[in-house]
């Protein structure tokens, strides 16, 4: 290969240390294309025309990210360079002064201390420029900036955010103070707009996620938490604002085609938030996830006055939280943040075609359980990464997450949600996007689909509700079948016993929520299969009118003592 390939690496030898040179003379052959690469990396050279295509992709961008952390070394090294410099100045100083102050008081005009020949000016401490400048905009533009708000990860304080051609920074005063390493925004995998539930005034709050998965707590996720901290891993980015901003909100447009001066804009006291936040998302490379009532409805929506909301709160572990029922998936914006998307979610026995391999006593994805109806727990399990088992086939291994603390009365809402979507449910394909408006005929028909099979489903499960007129002892099919459960007398006696039934149930009256849990509020209507009803049924029916195999049986019984007495 041509010596022009490796320019930088002939360059830089040549002028090195002597021991330097002889290692660097000394590396083989790819070592030292690797060699010329950085060398061409850092010095803010051209990419090597012999990289790879995803090399040249990502090379501005890695370069200004480099090139920012360099300038924070040596804002760094300058501040400890001066600060040495300025206790080696004080202890000059003390030092000279106490040898003045031993001279004898008898001696005529003494000279000064020669350290008091000095200027003042070295002796203090040298203003250190700590505004250290951002990677130069040349390959990174700005393109939109949020003034002043409070973020809250991944640092917590007000700071301006600004949205780069490729990535996100957080800045702080004039001079852009960078108070965090740039997050690329390629790195960013999903972006949410939420309203924030538990605040005393309407407010929004945008969250940017790198990963669904959060990092693991403790040791597991020290090494993760430290890239983050070094910049060498994007982190989970969180910022709010008021919807009506009590105090006048600032953003700033760049230069572009049709302006060449950045313009600030200052939006009054009073003034909605959510225009300023839609056009910085606007953009980001995907379009936000947003919460929809018409995708789920809280039962705390019912209520008098209240807003509609389209998540529940919830506890994970101690920690408190909303979970947000979105088309594409479920969003808990606890700390730390996790979105189950569809595909993600492990598919149940009820699941279709997609659940094909989950077996069939598998449970459902999403589900709640609730001991007393007043609170339930909603379960989700996610699909993780395959593995192979001992006979060498491979299986997804699956985790259950645990959401504690629900309000009862929103388990029927979450039901609705998974009889509408389980049918995603570990499937690659993804559901129409939040932004799809109604009157898109495929996000039309399939909400269509959906509802009847709501429908549907709901017709059937009434069949199997017991019948309050009976107190719950038979279904209404049952009712219909004269052959059943019930048995009729000729005499008519059957007749008098339904004449004596009805009178109970006049005397009965109303039944007492006091004693009867299922009309408390917060319970829910129980639900019969068509199977346990046939078994309570078929026993009801043995009990009362006897087993055909054993009357059988007695009768053979008999037939065998007539024989043996003849």
């Amino acid at each position: 290969m041509p010596d022009s390939a490796i320019e930088y690496f002939h360059a830089v030898v040549p002028s090195a240390p002597l021991t330097l040179r002889k290692h660097l003379l000394a590396l083989p052959h790819d070592t030292v294309h690797a060699v010329d690469a950085l060398l061409r990396f850092v010095l803010d050279a051209p990419c090597p025309p012999t990289a790879p295509w995803d090399d040249h992709t990502a090379w501005a961008q890695a370069q200004n990210e480099v090139a920012w952390r360099i300038a924070q070394l040596r804002k760094n090294a300058a501040a400890a360079a001066a600060a040495a410099a300025t206790t080696a100045a004080a202890a000059t100083a003390n030092a000279s002064t106490s040898a003045g102050h031993k001279r004898s008081h008898d001696e005529a005009s003494p000279a000064p201390p020669a350290s008091t020949s000095t200027p003042a000016g070295p002796s203090k401490r040298p203003k250190i420029d700590d505004t250290a400048a951002p990677p130069a905009d040349t390959d990174d533009p700005p393109l939109f900036t949020l003034h002043a708000l409070s973020v809250t990860s991944p640092i917590r304080k007000k700071a301006d955010i600004t949205i780069h051609a490729n990535t996100l920074r957080l800045t702080t005063g004039p001079a852009r103070t960078p108070e965090a390493p740039p997050v690329p925004l390629a790195a960013l995998r999903r972006a949410f707009l939420l309203p924030t539930r538990g605040k005393s005034k309407p407010h929004w709050t945008v969250l940017f996620m790198p990963s669904d998965v959060p990092v693991a707590p403790g040791k597991a996720g020290a090494e993760a938490r430290e890239r983050e901290r070094t910049g060498a891993q994007a982190p989970l980015v969180a910022f709010g604002v008021d919807a009506v901003p009590s105090a006048p909100l600032t953003t700033t447009t760049y230069p572009t085609p049709s302006h060449s001066q950045p313009q600030t804009t200052v939006h009054p006291r009073g003034a909605p938030a959510e225009p300023p936040l839609r056009a910085f998302l606007a953009h980001f490379h995907t379009p936000p996830l947003e919460p929809r009532t018409d995708v789920f409805r809280s039962a705390a929506s019912a209520g008098a006055g209240a807003a509609d909301v389209a998540g529940v709160e919830a506890y994970r572990g101690a920690k408190p939280g909303t979970l947000w029922f979105l088309s594409e998936g479920i969003l808990w914006d606890g700390r730390p943040a996790e979105f189950f998307a569809l595909r993600d979610v492990a598919p149940g026995a009820a699941g279709g075609d997609a659940d094909a391999d989950a077996g069939a006593d598998a449970p459902e994805g999403v589900r709640t359980l609730s001991a007393t109806g007043r609170t339930c727990s909603v379960l989700i399990r996610r699909r993780g990464d395959e593995e192979d088992d001992e006979g060498g086939e491979s299986e997804a291994r699956v985790a259950e997450v645990d959401f504690g603390m629900v309000d009862g009365k929103e388990q029927e809402g979450i039901a609705r949600w998974v009889r509408r979507h389980r049918h995603l449910f570990g499937r690659a394909a993804a559901p129409p996007r939040a932004g799809a408006g109604p009157s898109d005929p495929t996000v039309a028909a399939l909400a269509a689909a959906n509802d009847a099979d709501e429908d549907e489903e709901d017709a059937e499960d009434e069949d199997f509700v017991a019948s309050e007129s009976d107190d719950g002892s038979a279904t209404s099919e049952s009712d219909g079948d004269g052959s059943g459960a019930e048995t009729v007398d000729e005499d008519g006696g059957g007749a008098e016993a339904g004449g004596d039934e009805e009178e109970e149930e006049e005397e009965e009256g109303a039944l007492d929520p006091a004693h009867h849990p299922l009309l408390r509020p917060g319970a829910l209507a129980m639900r019969i299969s068509r199977a346990a009803m046939e078994l309570a049924v078929g026993i009801v029916e043995q009990d009362f009118v006897g087993s055909p195999a054993g009357d059988g049986d007695e009768e053979g019984d008999e037939d065998e003592e007539d024989e043996l007495e003849d």
